[in-house]
């Protein structure tokens, strides 16, 4: 015989029901919200990809010189993370709102910080914005829109530092953005309990960082930080319903604690021995031999492309790689003119500073501009 249910248990399995049927299509509804964002993200790719071929060049031309890009590095000790790299980890840095599960490769957010974005001069904190700081691997939400301003002000707080879930200590940012190149960081200013304010210097005229994209920062100082305060200037705006809006969002955010491999010898005597660097190698085009390389080149950092002297940076050249060795340094050649039939040479960079008041700077790279003649 086939037990009859009470109305209780009726009622039970019909709130069952709803409350699964609700559960789905708000899941729908989350599905088809990231499927929007993410085809208007596409979209504007496109667009931003057409407005990069009309208005400018975006490798930033180094006149005269040829171009080295420093993530093509064939040797050395080094990190590198989209079009950046630095100086090489000793370890595993510890992602500050990312703890990582010991054992697994899963990771668990801190959800002691609010993060603000916005186009105005009030903040506007909102849950979803706490996605930035989120590791990618962790189900979280897309954060990009449209902004009818072209100046934003992002912020990351930690309200309560009483309350804190672990430690804000970091010396390195990582950022992802949505539409790589579109926006200029203005400023980027760290302050802590105190409520002392740091700025990262900033190197060349106004702005911090012009064209920015997938990069990461190794700062030379570890910041305490209560509150992080990024200012951003969008320059790609986009005629909708006739009115220019300005597309921004990123993927993450990412603040770490690293430590980095710095030197060999004790960095208190004469002869440092810097361990983090980079072999970078440049072909000749075809049917030309190497003649003569100038001892002036251009650095191109995320803060600034400068002239230096490769003596002043540490840089040395070669001519020959050889058993995953490099061989015939200019610096022991007459005028720097390179004997034989060398089609192709090898340029050593160092990714650590050393400064006269005897503090140790980690440095960033983007590329290097050598300026060569053939025969």
């Amino acid at each position: 015989m086939i037990p009859k249910l009470n109305s209780s248990e009726l009622n039970d399995i019909f709130i069952n029901a709803y409350n699964e049927v609700n559960d789905k299509i708000n899941e729908f509804s989350e599905i088809c919200s990231d499927l929007t964002k993410k085809t208007k993200i596409i979209n504007y790719e496109i667009e931003y990809a057409k407005y990069l071929m009309d208005k400018f060049d975006n490798k930033q031309s180094l006149g005269n010189y040829h171009n080295i890009l420093c993530v093509d590095a064939i040797k050395g000790n080094y990190e590198r993370y989209g079009a950046t790299v630095h100086p090489q980890f000793i370890d595993v840095p510890s992602n500050v709102f990312n703890l990582k599960v010991a054992s697994s490769n899963e990771y668990f957010f801190r959800n002691d910080v609010d993060v603000s974005i916005s186009d105005t001069d009030k903040d506007n904190f909102q849950e979803e914005y706490k996605s930035i700081l989120m590791h990618d691997s962790l189900q979280k939400n897309i954060v990009f829109d449209e902004y009818s301003n072209n100046t934003i002000t992002i912020k990351i707080l930690l309200p309560d530092i009483s309350q804190q879930l672990g430690p804000s200590t970091f010396n390195t940012i990582e950022i992802d953005p949505f539409l790589k190149g579109s926006f200029d960081i203005l400023s980027i200013d760290i302050e802590n309990s105190l409520k002392e304010t740091y700025p990262i210097p900033i190197v060349s005229g106004d702005t911090l960082i012009s064209q920015a994209g997938k990069i990461r920062i190794a700062l030379s100082e570890r910041y305490n930080f209560q509150q992080i305060t990024i200012r951003c200037k969008l320059n790609f705006g986009y005629n909708k319903d006739n009115a220019i809006i300005y597309p921004f969002g990123l993927k993450h955010i990412y603040l770490y604690n690293a430590n980095y491999n710095q030197y060999l010898t004790d960095p208190k005597k004469s002869d440092k021995e810097i361990q983090s660097y980079i072999i970078c190698k440049y072909d000749l085009p075809k049917g030309t031999e190497l003649n003569s390389i100038n001892q002036k080149v251009k650095i191109r950092t995320p803060f600034s492309t400068e002239e230096v002297l490769c003596e002043n940076y540490g840089i040395t050249f070669y001519a020959d790689f050889y058993d995953d060795v490099i061989q015939l340094e200019t610096s022991e050649l007459d005028e720097n003119s390179f004997p034989g039939n060398f089609t192709s040479f090898y340029v050593k960079i160092p990714l650590i500073d050393f400064g006269l008041d005897d503090k140790v700077y980690n440095r960033t790279l983007i590329s290097i501009g050598v300026n060569f003649t053939t025969r």
